[in-house]
């Protein structure tokens, strides 16, 4: 309803507007020309002829603008009417919707900044005027002047202003229209908002109120139920007491019965309890009895208990006995040491065992096994035939023609049906010795593919995996005896002049290239590797785990850069170290497992390449070697270890502070005779050698 009277007022208004925005750009235009007529002296002739016409012109727009005041203040007070109306209408809106109370001072301020504005209006017209009035005197020449010209382009002008004027008013009408229908729609929504909560209020005040109710005539109903409940079970409790009445006197004729027979029973348990008093009398001699019985028990347990203190001092004296058998288990174990340390220096230092492999082809120089006559020491002896020269062919199955024989006396010589198990029976002392505190070394000489590697690293049953039980199984031996042990490894591999650490997880890496030095201590009479990994061994599986690193590095190796597994040599150094709490001793051996690389005649097997530069390597290794044990053998001064860093490695290991087993690994293959023969001949040269007497790592 708002809306539509806004709207009315503003139809009712707008003729009158337009026609006022004409008026003033009329009166704009004339100030203009105004300012031009100033300017002009020529037409001042012209302007004094054209004076009365002007003053009646002045006069008459006087009136104009004189009615269209009287026509705005009129509509002003309409206005006011209507705007009263609206705010009586706003009031009774505010009663009901406080929230509207803002849009209403909203619409009083812009109806008050219309007023104002309305204000400013007439003030601008009457100042309009005035200078009107003043500038009436200059405009009558230059107005009857310009009033034909100009009248068609004023005219056009004002069309236009006029226009812009109704757009812009239009679109501000609009825009209000729209703001007030929106507070319109808002205040509606508002009404009818508080009339459904309204609506939900009565609701639930209904349900609630009638919900009351039941619950007020329920519980009148429960009390009242509950009274006359009360009052039935008064009555029936009355009569109840009424039947107990006559319960009790009828109780009473039954009890006096009852006692009159309660009296013959009585004298009837007077009776039963002299037959009672005269077993409890029979009861007492039997505890007596039982007591003398109890008596014999407690005799016989102070015996049994005199014979536990015998059988306590029994075996107390048997512990003592044990501890007896100890020490002389101990002083046996003395004495056992002491015998096989003269055993094994009777048997010399440097031991040589030979071991044959089986020919595979079937064709094999004639081998003769047995025991030297003319030697004290019970060695063995072994007998080889040079198998005749001739391109003849020969049956695999026949003997070859014999030409010379060749004899050679060993420690032990195991033929090609001895196994592994066999041999170590003969290598555990060695073993047993590095356990007791002295430098042990055990290694495999020959050519290439005469069973080096399988005597020596055969798993399961080689010798380094047979030597890893052994040690364990002694230092469990001797943890009875007082001794700890500690024990650690260390696994290199030399080839050519390098060496690398076999352990390490930098072996393919840095292989060949690893700044690994030996250093000697000469005061421990011990070699020290640099650079070198090492680990602690607690356990036999432990050792296997390590061995299989290794060896997984040496195939990876040997892949990538040819076969060089068969042409290395790998060292595999067991440290161990005891301590015994009782005696205070202290020991430290060490045993060094090595598998040589192959020898091989170069001129026969006709390498080249970097096969011949490894050759080469390897045979001036073990030409060292063999030098080292000349020099040994004729007790000279200089002893060229340095040669190689196979002999500098093996330094005390060879000397007079150790304890050598060398194996020499023969072929009994027919084409391989003479790199038999040369390996036997190296073999008795270095079982010849005599190195002194052994001493103990001790400290």
């Amino acid at each position: 309803m708002l809306r539509d009277i806004t709207n009315q007022k503003v139809c009712e208004k707008w003729p009158a507007l337009k026609k006022r925005k004409i008026q003033d750009g009329s009166a704009k235009y004339l100030s203009g020309s105004n300012q031009e007529s100033k300017n002009s002296s020529e037409n001042y002739i012209d302007r004094s002829t054209s004076m009365g016409s002007a003053i009646d012109l002045s006069e008459q727009l006087d009136r104009e603008r004189k009615k269209e005041l009287m026509e705005v203040r009129t509509e002003k007070g309409s206005a006011k009417s209507q705007l009263q109306h609206l705010q009586g209408k706003l009031w009774e809106v505010r009663e009901n919707l406080p929230e509207l109370q803002v849009e209403v001072d909203k619409l009083q301020k812009e109806y008050e900044i219309l007023v104002n504005k309305c204000s400013e209006k007439e003030v601008k017209i009457q100042n309009i005027g005035k200078q009107r009035v003043k500038s009436i005197n200059d405009l009558q020449v230059q107005f009857e002047c310009f009033k034909k010209k100009q009248e068609e382009s004023f005219n056009n002008q004002i069309n236009i202003i006029a226009d812009e004027c109704d757009k812009k008013a239009y679109a501000v009408v609009l825009k209000k229209q729209k703001e007030f229908y929106e507070k319109e729609q808002m205040t509606k929504r508002l009404c009818d908002k508080n009339r459904e909560e309204l609506k939900k209020l009565q609701v639930n005040f209904d349900q609630k109120k009638a919900l009351l109710e039941e619950q007020y005539k329920l519980k009148l109903t429960t009390k009242l139920l509950e009274r006359e409940r009360m009052i039935k079970d008064l009555k029936q409790s009355i009569e109840s007491l009424g039947s107990q009445l006559k319960g009790f006197e009828f109780d009473k004729h039954k009890l006096s019965d009852s006692l009159s027979r309660q009296k013959e029973e009585n004298q009837k348990l007077d009776n039963k309890y002299q037959n009672v008093k005269r077993e409890a009398e029979k009861f007492r001699q039997r505890t007596d009895f039982l007591r003398v019985e109890v008596d014999k028990k407690a005799s016989h347990l102070t015996d049994l208990k005199e014979r536990k203190h015998t059988l306590l001092q029994k075996i107390s004296s048997f512990r003592e006995g044990e501890i007896e058998l100890k020490e002389k288990y101990i002083e046996q174990h003395k004495l056992e040491l002491e015998l096989r340390e003269r055993l094994q220096n009777l048997k010399g230092n440097i031991r040589v065992f030979c071991r044959v492999k089986p020919s595979n082809d079937h064709i094999a120089f004639d081998i003769k096994y047995g025991q030297a006559s003319q030697d004290s020491d019970l060695k063995d002896h072994i007998e080889i035939t040079k198998p005749k020269d001739s391109h003849d062919s020969i049956p695999a199955s026949t003997v070859l023609n014999h030409l010379r024989s060749y004899s050679f006396v060993f420690d032990k010589v195991f033929d090609q049906y001895a196994t592994n198990q066999k041999i170590f029976e003969e290598v555990g002392q060695m073993v047993q010795s590095a356990i007791d505190g002295y430098n042990v070394c055990i290694f495999a000489y020959g050519q290439t593919g005469s069973g080096k590697t399988y005597t020596m690293s055969k798993p399961g049953d080689g010798v380094i995996p047979l030597s890893i039980k052994k040690v364990f199984s002694c230092i469990k031996e001797y943890k009875e005896l007082g001794w700890s042990f500690k024990v650690d490894g260390q696994f290199i591999e030399i080839y050519g002049d390098s060496i690398n650490d076999l352990l390490a997880d930098t072996y393919i890496r840095k292989l060949d290239r690893s700044q690994i030095q030996i250093k000697q201590l000469k005061l421990e009479k011990k070699v020290v590797l640099t650079n070198v990994s090492t680990f602690a061994l607690k356990s036999p599986a432990e050792v296997n785990k390590l061995l299989a690193k290794a060896d997984g590095n040496r195939k990876t190796a040997s892949t990538r850069m040819n076969d060089r597994s068969s042409r290395s040599h790998t060292v595999f150094i067991i440290g161990v170290h005891g301590n015994n709490v009782k005696t205070g001793k202290s020991v430290n051996g060490v045993l060094n497992l090595i598998d040589l690389a192959g020898s091989e005649r170069v001129d026969k097997s006709q390498v080249k390449g970097i096969h011949l530069h490894e050759a080469q390597a390897i045979n001036t290794s073990l030409s060292a070697l063999g030098d080292v044990i000349s020099s040994i053998n004729s007790k000279n001064s200089h002893i060229p270890y340095r040669n190689s860093k196979l002999t500098y490695l093996l330094q005390y290991s060879l000397g007079g502070n150790s304890k050598t087993l060398m194996f020499v690994n023969v072929s009994s293959s027919a084409e391989h005779f003479n790199e038999t023969l040369n390996s036997l001949r190296f073999a008795q040269k270095v079982n010849n050698t005599h190195i002194g007497s052994a001493k103990k790592i001790a400290e």
